[in-house]
């Protein structure tokens, strides 16, 4: 295992898991510089929280009540994500195999288990890898609805597009965007069966924001923070500047910050503090505002320069094959025909998602594999042609 397993980084998912199991409730720790991993430190407030989505916070706050804060606990956490991985190869393979032919599909499955990224997922402790996994259940529920026509498919369609969600808030604007395809394509009851089922399954999440924080709260109270961070004046495109410093705050934030009272409010508060400013710099920067857009896309779809890991050689070798793959296999689908609208309609949301807020390396890994199948064509049809190519000819 790559990970350590002894002092594992959990992030914010970990403290608010950690005040779970300590009794404190779905909460997180504050001080005025911001949220710290240990409620006891002196001058912290714990105030109730929904700055992460419930669904990692839950899995590792299980681990930890059974087993315990302890390496055994964190080990038997990556197993479990390591069979996740495995499982959501699988399930990319059933995926390819719905619009591309069998032995594109097995190509899909090879890909996905060797490239390095994804293997790398399994060993980070965060949501990715279920996020994958939820996600390409997401995309095959939907292409059994297109092709089934059944409510069943639909229900199964929402639970999953829920599921997805609660484990990264972003799953819900993939899920509206899949929705809109079912509605453009003529499907219009089974587009209503799925957001009734996407909504009833985020329900009990938004019904405890609302008793908690009583006000609507549809996810997490860390949107405004999240938008922020791709628009402000050292904005760049990504989580960090271009010298490699993460962006996490500003003067001109933390003047504000600094009056808010460390009460059960402060997370909204603070979010919105955050998000007044996004659109500030907004509406005063829109050229750069533009630029900003088109390095995000660059960022995501090339290569983020900003962030030593993406910058690593392995990373970059392995990127830049799957990239070169999917551009040759798109080219082949859309010239054989097959039907891509799910993928390009996935392609199309990750992009505005990041448009949104920013990129990190895990948005370029989670896109990696809905571009996986494309590639998977690119590589049969490369395949084709060099084995042609050898043929002697008569």
């Amino acid at each position: 295992m790559f990970a350590d397993v002894t002092n594992p980084q959990l992030w914010e998912f970990g403290m608010i898991a950690r005040n779970l199991v300590a009794g404190k409730g779905y909460s997180l720790s504050y001080t005025e510089s911001g949220a710290v991993p240990n409620a006891e430190m002196v001058g912290v407030i714990t105030v109730s929280s929904a700055y992460m989505p419930p669904g990692y916070v839950w899995f590792v706050a299980i681990f930890l009540t059974l087993v315990g804060d302890q390496p055994l606990s964190y080990s038997l956490m990556l197993i479990i994500q390591s069979i996740a991985g495995a499982i959501a190869t699988v399930v990319l393979y059933w995926v390819s195999k719905k619009r591309f032919p069998s032995h594109v599909a097995k190509f899909a499955g090879y890909l996905c288990a060797i490239y390095p990224p994804f293997v790398y997922t399994v060993t980070d402790f965060g949501s990715t890898t279920f996020y994958i996994l939820l996600l390409g259940c997401t995309l095959l529920a939907i292409m059994s609805v297109q092709k089934k026509h059944s409510i069943l498919q639909s229900l199964i369609t929402g639970l999953s597009a829920a599921l997805l969600t609660l484990f990264r808030a972003d799953g819900l604007i993939i899920a509206i965007g899949l929705c809109v395809l079912l509605i453009i394509r003529g499907y219009l009851s089974y587009a209503a069966v799925f957001l009734i089922m996407l909504i009833v399954g985020l329900l009990p999440w938004i019904g405890r924001n609302y008793i908690v924080f009583k006000k609507v709260v549809p996810l997490t109270t860390s949107f405004g923070f999240n938008f922020w961070r791709g628009h402000n004046p050292i904005a760049s495109g990504t989580g960090r500047e271009l010298s490699g410093e993460g962006i996490w705050r500003s003067e001109q934030v933390d003047q504000k910050l600094r009056q808010l009272s460390l009460s059960t409010q402060y997370e909204i508060k603070r979010d919105k503090v955050f998000f007044e400013e996004a659109v500030s710099f907004i509406k005063s920067h829109p050229a750069k505002e533009i630029m900003l857009s088109m390095q995000k896309l660059f960022y995501l779809w090339i290569l983020d320069i900003t962030h030593p890991k993406a910058r690593s050689l392995p990373y970059v070798f392995s990127w830049g094959i799957m990239l070169m793959l999917f551009f040759l296999g798109l080219y082949a689908s859309v010239k054989m025909n097959y039907g891509i609208d799910v993928f390009v309609t996935y392609y199309v949301v990750m992009s505005f998602i990041v448009i949104i807020f920013f990129v990190l390396p895990r948005y370029q890994i989670i896109l990696a594999y809905g571009i996986t199948p494309i590639s998977a064509v690119g590589l049969w049809r490369l395949m084709e042609y060099l084995l042609q190519r050898k043929r002697p000819s008569l």
